[in-house]
């Protein structure tokens, strides 16, 4: 399988971990970035790590 380590503009500090196609679908799956800090998406402020994760669909 092809390396689909990339970045993507519209989703900042995440990058492409892996890309696959599903019934005509594409399924792409997003990763933090570890080369960026974690920032509370609530208050704005760094934080320690992360303690949620969330799958959604994007049409």
């Amino acid at each position: 399988m092809a390396n689909h380590i990339l970045s993507l503009p519209f989703w900042e500090g995440f990058i492409v971990s892996s890309v696959e196609v599903v019934d005509n679908c594409l399924h792409v799956r997003l990763a933090a970035d570890p080369g960026c800090p974690l920032i509370c998406s609530h208050c704005g402020t760094p934080a320690p790590g992360v303690h949620d994760t969330v799958l959604r669909t994007v049409r």
